[in-house]
């Protein structure tokens, strides 16, 4: 796991940053430009240094206050008295000077000025901020930003000294397209700093603040909007509490939940923690999340791909929290010895719904449509064979056999069409009245073969019908 952690963080910034340094073709770059001239880089070095750090090695908790008054107040609003209220005409003031930064990227990405704002002008939120927008970094980060970036015991003591000191540093977010919305509870929550987590939300942090800049979508959701197998190497659910969903600590995510936290809010897929902790391989969390004590999350709930937590465990494959989720539903009815008798709600798992229409998004129609060997896994699921077993039983071995005999029939009468077709020409174009008893057999044989053949051909066009009726309705 920290692994992960240190390969997201570089991903966020910090490896990028240090590379620039390293390869002297980038050193030509806007980007690498601007980073030198800001002052923020030499507070706090993106990967080691920085004089803030300096400051705080040499004299403790009082050096970084002294450096934080002589340095730090003029970056902030009301001198870090109180924090502003940051409204969208200050973030599109903000891009516009920041556009030629980023422009060759946004040429080779065929993004304009007015769409880049456009595009995450809809996901800005007014919100409270204390850094001043024309004194970040380039991605809109703050200090606080690259302190908890840092994921060192040091940095995170300087943080947190800061904070205590302006409290209103706990509110500002990254502003940039890639970060969008990142605050510093997300970091914190990142690194599993329960301390700085919990400071954060005494000093009236947002909890549901979201994360929704392209670094935190799904891989195969950066360049197009089309359908989503939600993989992404930081999609992570865009709220603090899906963060520490999918970083399994429990200690932050009953924190988050004290403070007001959702576990049913949707992120831009219509995806719930419980969602994430499917995309995520989180099984413990799932089971902690529905369970929980304070405030339980809802199973029930539909992404924008109509996908409840089941349904979407069984369209990705994974057997395993599928089969805890299966040991959640469950209604026990009595338990002797090692025996049990359980009842599973069939809402989302069988694929007729309660009205008698089909249910196409079901567990069990994704299982039996699915390509993977986890699917075929999943077949193999005891619940899963009962519910094949009990329709096998009530409907489909009758259907079976009817369909069987009227093939049988049908073949057999076909049998009898061409053995006892007639040789003369007269008797095999009826025009002479039949007389032979073999024209009566191939005739009434006839006669049942296409009847049979019109009964299938209206029977199955009435089902196609109703089956794409049922589909769109």
């Amino acid at each position: 796991m920290g692994q992960l952690k240190s390969k997201i963080l570089h991903q966020t910034g910090g490896e990028n940053i240090d590379n620039l340094k390293e390869d002297p073709d980038d050193q030509w770059s806007n980007l690498y430009r601007e980073r030198k001239k800001n002052h923020l880089y030499k507070w706090v070095g993106m990967r080691s240094g920085g004089e803030l750090l300096a400051a705080f090695e040499k004299e403790g908790e009082d050096g970084v206050l002294k450096f934080a008054n002589e340095k730090l107040i003029s970056m902030m609003y009301d001198d870090g008295a109180s924090p502003q209220m940051i409204r969208f005409t200050d973030y599109a003031k903000w891009k516009k000077t920041t556009a030629r930064l980023f422009s060759f990227l946004n040429v080779q990405l065929g993004k304009t000025e007015s769409n880049s704002v456009g595009q995450f002008g809809s996901k800005f939120r007014e919100h409270l901020g204390q850094w001043r927008l024309n004194k970040r970094g380039v991605e809109g980060e703050t200090i606080i930003h690259l302190l908890l970036n840092r994921e060192e015991p040091m940095c995170s003591e300087i943080a947190r000294i800061l904070i205590t000191r302006y409290p209103g540093l706990a509110n500002d977010i990254y502003l940039g397209d890639e970060m969008f919305g990142q605050s510093a509870l997300h970091l914190a929550i990142v690194h599993d700093d329960y301390e700085t987590v919990h400071l954060l939300l005494q000093n009236s942090a947002e909890v549901n603040a979201r994360a929704c800049g392209t670094f935190f979508l799904p891989e195969n959701q950066k360049t197009s909007r089309k359908s989503t197998d939600y993989q992404g190497y930081a999609y992570y659910g865009e709220y603090p509490l899906a963060f520490a969903a999918c970083f399994g600590n429990k200690d932050i995510y009953d924190l988050l939940i004290q403070y007001g936290a959702d576990p049913n809010l949707q992120d831009m897929f219509g995806n719930t923690i419980l969602h994430m902790c499917v995309i995520n391989y989180s099984n413990s969390m799932y089971s902690y999340a529905v369970r929980h004590w304070a405030k339980p999350a809802d199973p029930n709930i539909v992404n924008a791909a109509g996908l409840t937590p089941l349904t979407l465990a069984t369209k990705l494959g994974r057997k395993d929290i599928f089969e805890e989720m299966l040991e959640l539903m469950k209604v026990e009815f009595w338990r002797f010895s090692d025996m049990t008798c359980s009842a599973y709600p069939l809402t989302a798992l069988d694929t007729i719904r309660p009205d008698g229409s089909t249910n196409y998004d079901s567990a069990l129609m994704t299982v039996i449509n699915g390509s993977t060997s986890e699917h075929l896994d999943m077949i193999g699921s005891e619940v899963i064979q009962r519910l094949l077993a009990d329709k096998w039983k009530a409907f489909a071995s009758r259907k079976l056999f009817e369909r069987l005999g009227l093939l049988i029939l049908h073949l057999i009468f076909l049998c009898f069409v061409v053995y006892m077709r007639p040789s003369e020409p007269e008797r095999l174009t009826y025009k002479l009245t039949a007389t032979e008893w073999n024209d009566w057999v191939c005739f009434t044989s006839l006669f049942f073969i296409y009847t049979n053949l019109y009964f299938f051909v209206i029977h199955f066009a009435l089902k196609a019908n109703l089956i794409v009726l049922s589909f769109y309705r």
